[in-house]
């Protein structure tokens, strides 16, 4: 009978090995009181690590998610920047700096999304959004990069849409399509230092951000291009991310994982 692999004298560097893989790691998700962010905070404190919850407006929500995360005996903090907003974002690391002292994980979560015709996006609607889910992002990174250590991982929250494109969301589509050729930039660049970087790009999702448009037409339409017939849960997405912070993923970088239920990807 053969006896499974662990992290202990064979000292095989990918096999998880505990419950909390996480443990004693510090992780940062940017838009995490709520939707897809909110399911990430809870999945890597479940996963063991402490986890700060950075949100723009919904103080209520992100003290709530703290304190849930919380109960799994790690520590999580809520902290209020505008990720569009350098000095805020400058602000957001040299806390997590003075608090932890170093950051293992950045999720890059924060984002909008907004459906208009080309016709109809007004150069302020294209501004803010590039602003949020492309300039955050690099913002994010800038400022970790004095606090990751050999190791790290970053992870940027993408969409399926970035692949496969869509119409009346032509400024989403560009904004997510960025985030995938800066992820795979940046794998490279950081590649020497022992630092992952990776996209997660899921598939439609039931969402804060979704459920403005979510109407059973939408669903309807969105499930018919599904081979598993059924949109995905945030919790789903998240456990996505949680994988690329292990050491089971220490292969992965440059990449984009695309929880979507087998959409297509054109």
């Amino acid at each position: 009978m053969s006896t499974p692999l662990s992290a202990g004298s064979a000292g095989a560097p990918w096999q998880i090995s505990t419950r909390q893989p996480l443990r004693g790691k510090i992780a940062l998700v940017t838009g995490g009181s709520r939707g897809i962010g909110r399911a990430i905070v809870l999945a890597l404190a479940a996963a063991g690590a402490d986890v700060v919850v950075n949100y723009r407006v919904s103080r209520e929500m992100a003290e709530a998610v703290a304190a849930c995360a919380a109960r799994d005996g790690v520590r999580a903090l809520p902290f209020q920047a505008d990720v569009t907003d350098e000095a805020a974002v400058q602000r957001l690391f040299a806390m997590v700096g003075e608090t932890f002292g170093r950051l293992d994980v950045l999720v890059n979560n924060a984002g909008v999304m907004t459906q208009f015709r080309l016709e109809e996006v007004t150069a302020a609607e294209w501004d803010r959004t590039i602003a949020t889910n492309l300039r955050g992002v690099f913002l994010c990174c800038r400022a970790a990069s004095a606090l990751l250590p050999r190791g790290g991982r970053v992870i940027n929250i993408a969409s399926q849409l970035a692949h496969a494109g869509a119409a009346e969301l032509t400024h989403y589509c560009a904004s997510k399509g960025a985030v995938l050729l800066f992820t795979r930039a940046l794998a490279r660049e950081w590649g020497p230092r022992g630092i992952t970087v990776n996209a997660v790009a899921p598939g439609p999702v039931l969402t804060d951000l979704t459920r403005p448009y979510a109407d059973e037409a939408w669903i309807a339409m969105k499930t018919a291009d599904l081979a598993l017939g059924r949109m995905g849960t945030p919790e789903e997405v998240a456990q996505t991310v949680v994988f690329l912070c292990t050491t089971a993923a220490a292969l992965y970088t440059g990449q984009s994982l695309n929880p979507n239920g087998g959409g297509a990807m054109m």
